[in-house]
Parts: structure tokens; C-alpha cells; sequence
């Protein structure tokens, strides 16, 4: 699967590309591994003509994995995908005027967003990152959107990973500087039932995430929304199923700024070491934890301040087990997948 973002007579298009030694896109490349595994690959094609074949202006490898999303604004693109580096670094060309290390990744977290120039592809930052489906930006800042089932880490140093509190799938967000890539703020979206990222777009107003959710409400900050589906269905058939999913459409604000409230210092302005947490709290998936207590969604970890306000511990299998990344109380029902006699 391959995405792409038209702007007037070019084409700028990001995937995955396997093979050594091709020369069709203008340059000659090969992918990881001396052409036998995969690479996230960027591209600007010159579209303004109707033969074929299509020009490159240019074409970039950017690291062992597969390019997802890509975005334009002004003389800039913004990319997405994921890395499977297994540790070791991926370097950019980076633009005039940038540090080498600007454009290095470590592949730590599995994915990246970086910045290109739109006219050369040259790096102007690149980061590792949470994997991500779907990124839109309006310039000044960027958003990316994924949906998951288990932890998504977003940060290496201080470790900072978002649980999901619905039993499946949760929509996860993120907010980052797009002067420099650095990160502002991530969050949950659509509430505890399974909820999944179609699409992210920008607006005057700010970023729009598309999508569905079983939830039976959502609520960010003030604002709730009840899902009618679901009372519709029960009134219509109180023992079926129809009428689960409901489209989920939220848009966030361009200004908006978010600081738990555990957080006592945050002298940089992002979640970093120099950030300072409240005594006996722990700062996880964006949420305050109490020492001793367990995130929502996921009760076989707890906060365990003395070790790490960072990060919670587990999983503890004292009244929990864990499966497929998934507390699961003792005495619970097992898991849907063992039906299918799956039992990882």
C-alpha cells in the first residue's frame, strides 16, 4: 500500500520498496539488506504529463521498514512509516545548514516522522517515533494518529507509553513542534469500546480524526458524546448486535496545550528528564497515577514511584494475568482469539 499527496503538477508518494540495483526511479536503489528486505521509500513524481512514464524528481530510502502517510505544507513534507532497525541508526541527507545528527534515528521506537525539504527531499529534522497510520500538519505544528490494541511507547529517555483503556483497539494522538519535531503532548481518543483511525486532516480550525468506535460514549475535557447507535439498537433489538459501530469524528484545537496535573516543573515545555512529577505520583500514557494504583484498562500494572515516575510496573500477577498484551482479571473469561485455538 502506497500513499500519496498532490500538490498542483507533482505527486509526492510514500511506501515500501524492495530491490536491488533499480535504476527506473531515476536513481539507483537498493534496499535493506543488499536489496532483500524492505525500505520506507519518499518520493516527488512529476505528474504534468498524460504519457508515461511518470518522472522522478527525486527519490529517498529512508531506513529498513515501510513508508505510511505523507503530508505538504508550504516547502516542506512531512513523512510517517515505520522502522524495523533492530538498533541500528538510519541517517538522512540532511538539508544546508543541518546537523548530521538532526537526521539520525536509532529505530528504538519503531517508527519515525520526519521533515523534508519538498524540492529535494533533504532532512530538515528526523525523529524516532510511535508508529503512526495516519499525519497532517498547518506548519506550525504536527499530528499523527494510529489505532492500537496493546502499549504504544512513545519516548525512549524518559520511557512514556499510552495503554489503551478499551478492551481492543483505541485511537491514540499526538502533538509535535514542527519547527524541530519535538514532542508536545500525546492522548487517547474514542473511549473504551474499539475504536479505529481512518483518516487525520487539517482544518483552519485544527486536526480532524476520522474513524468508528464501539464506544458507548466519548469524552475529551468537557465535551461527551453519547453513541445514539447503541441506543438504537437496544431499543430496536435489545439481544442484537446491529448498529454497533458509530462513525467518530473529533476535531482538536491548533492551540490547544495539555500538562497532567502531577506535573510540577516541565522547564522545557515537553516530557523529558528535566520534567518534574509530584511525590507519590506516576506520569502514564498522559494520566496521573497514584503510588499503588493501576491505569485504567490495564489493572496488572501499578505505579510504583520509588522506581520510576515515568513509567508504571508489571505486569504483576498477583490478581491478573496477562495475555496478548492485555490484562485480564483472575476469574475472567479468557481472551476471544482462544476460540480459535490461539493461545500465544
Amino acid at each position: 500500500e502506497m500513499r500519496l499527496k498532490v500538490v498542483d503538477e507533482t505527486a509526492y508518494v510514500t511506501g515500501t520498496f524492495t530491490g536491488s540495483g533499480i535504476t527506473k526511479l531515476g536513481s539507483t536503489l537498493t534496499s535493506c539488506d543488499s536489496g532483500a528486505s524492505s525500505s520506507a521509500l519518499v518520493a516527488s513524481l512529476d505528474v504534468s504529463t498524460t504519457t508515461a512514464p511518470t518522472t522522478a524528481n527525486w527519490v529517498k530510502l529512508i531506513g529498513c521498514g515501510e513508508g505510511v502517510d505523507v503530508t505538504v505544507s508550504g516547502d516542506s513534507l512531512y513523512v510517517t512509516g515505520e522502522l524495523d532497525q533492530d538498533g541500528v541508526a538510519s541517517a538522512l541527507t540532511p538539508a544546508t545548514g543541518v546537523d548530521a545528527a538532526t537526521c539520525t534515528m536509532a529505530g528504538g521506537l519503531k517508527g519515525y516522522l520526519a521533515k523534508l525539504n519538498k524540492a529535494d527531499g533533504k532532512c530538515v529534522w528526523a525523529k524516532d517515533a510511535a508508529p503512526a497510520t495516519r499525519v497532517a500538519t498547518d506548519g506550525t505544528h504536527v499530528w499523527t494518529g494510529t489505532h492500537a490494541s496493546s502499549s504504544v511507547q512513545y519516548s525512549e529517555t524518559p520511557t512514556f507509553s499510552m495503554t489503551p483503556q478499551a478492551s481492543s483497539n483505541q485511537v491514540f494522538a499526538a502533538k509535535y513542534d514542527a519547527a524541530d519535531g519535538a514532542g508536545l503532548w500525546v492522548d487517547r481518543l474514542g473511549g473504551n469500546g474499539d475504536s479505529r483511525l481512518s483518516a487525520l486532516v487539517i482544518t483552519a480550525a485544527g486536526p480532524v480524526f476520522v474513524g468508528y468506535t464501539k464506544s458507548h460514549s466519548i469524552e475529551i475535557g468537557d465535551v461527551k458524546a453519547n453513541n445514539l447507535q447503541h441506543q438504537r439498537s437496544s431499543d430496536a433489538n435489545p439481544d442484537g448486535q446491529a448498529g454497533d459501530s458509530s462513525m467518530l469524528m473529533i476535531q482538536l484545537s491548533k492551540t490547544d496545550k495539555r500538562t497532567s496535573s502531577c506535573i510540577t516543573s516541565c522547564p522545557s515545555g515537553k516530557i523529558d528528564a528535566t520534567t518534574v512529577i509530584a511525590p507519590g505520583f506516576c506520569l502514564s500514557g498522559g494520566s496521573c497515577i497514584a503510588d499503588g494504583a493501576a491505569p485504567l484498562g490495564a489493572g496488572c500494572y501499578k505505579c510504583q514511584a520509588a522506581i520510576d515516575q515515568f513509567a508504571v510496573q508489571g505486569p504483576i500477577l498477583d490478581n491478573h494475568c496477562f495475555f496478548g498484551g492485555k490484562c485480564v482479571e483472575a476469574g475472567a473469561g479468557a481472551p476471544h482469539y482462544t476460540s480459535y485455538n490461539s493461545y500465544r
